[in-house]
């Protein structure tokens, strides 16, 4: 990733790249404070840390090719000197547990894009790589936490297009299908609690562009409805009080869909708000679905990664 936000208890930080350093800033008395440098001659992107205590933690390439560890308050070091096939790697993930720590990462064979896998234990040497599965590349592979367990989101094609996701714990856990079509998935979003899965996705038809709803919860999953259709670039959702709220971005800009009835019906609650879309994701700690909030991304304005759109946290955290 390039940027994030980190939301722990009463406090929210975001983590971004720029000009190839690594910054930090902190939501504090309704203020971003200045950026603090985390990290300086950045390779790629970075990858936060899974643990919830403490100050921000980022693993990332140095331009040595090494993987390196840094934090606000905490020195730089080395995790690795050779980091193999990881050094090529677009996405990068790592886990932290009392095991020790788990890097996820893709893999590239000629024209095809795997998801790869290594762990080191307490005898600090890394494992070889392990082929978890194929994917579709781009930005599609994505690592959430949901109460302290980590699932894989990806987009595969076997040969239909197909979303879904796997769960990490003490392993790996097999591919659980959410939603399979024959035509491309431009772009996707899920929220989700310890009850419900939430996915919107943008599925590109050819001429047009279609806004797909999905909702998973132990009735099953349910049938997908169509809730947009026309030249859409990408997609949030978040669940707001209970109520699916869906962010789309269109050339004419960007709307709000809101759920009154569970996921059965949308309806546009305010009017377009011209601003460049972008997402970055949530990284949050908070108890799931505490204040009637749950998001995996945030919206914001691609030129400042702390400028965060449509989010009432942050929007009470600013007014303060």
């Amino acid at each position: 990733m390039t940027s994030c936000v980190i939301r722990k208890m009463n406090e929210v930080y975001s983590v971004y790249i720029e000009k190839g350093d690594i910054y930090s800033r902190r939501l504090y008395s309704g203020e971003w404070s200045e950026a603090r440098t985390i990290a300086c001659s950045v390779m790629g992107g970075f990858s936060v840390v899974r643990e919830p205590f403490g100050a921000p933690a980022v693993i990332y390439r140095n331009k040595r090719g090494g993987l390196m560890l840094a934090g606000v308050g905490m020195r730089e070091r080395c995790i690795s000197d050779s980091v193999g096939d990881m050094y090529k790697s677009v996405y990068l993930e790592m886990i932290k547990n009392s095991e020790g720590v788990r890097i996820i990462y893709n893999r590239g064979y000629t024209d095809s894009c795997f998801i790869a896998e290594q762990h080191r234990g307490a005898d600090i040497t890394w494992s070889y790589p392990c082929i978890i599965d194929s994917h579709e590349g781009g930005s599609m592979t994505r690592l959430i936490n949901l109460g302290g367990n980590c699932i894989l989101f990806y987009t595969k094609n076997v040969p239909e297009h197909q979303l879904g996701y796997r769960e990490i714990g003490g392993g790996i856990g097999s591919f659980k299908m959410v939603y399979a079509t024959g035509y491309r998935i431009k772009d996707y979003s899920v929220a989700l609690t310890q009850d419900e899965l939430n996915v919107c996705a943008v599925i590109s038809t050819g001429r047009i562009n279609r806004l797909i709803y999905i909702r998973k919860d132990a009735h099953g999953i349910s049938k997908p409805i169509i809730i947009g259709e026309g030249i859409i670039n990408g997609c949030q959702i978040s669940l707001c009080r209970s109520k699916p709220t869906v962010v789309f971005s269109t050339p004419k800009g960007n709307n709000i869909l809101t759920s009154y009835d569970n996921g059965y019906s949308f309806k546009r609650v305010s009017k377009s708000e011209v601003f460049p879309f972008d997402k970055i994701p949530l990284i949050d700690y908070m108890a799931q679905y505490s204040d009637g909030f749950s998001a995996t991304e945030l919206v914001t304005c691609s030129h400042l990664p702390y400028d965060i759109k449509y989010c009432p946290f942050i929007k009470e955290l600013s007014s303060i």
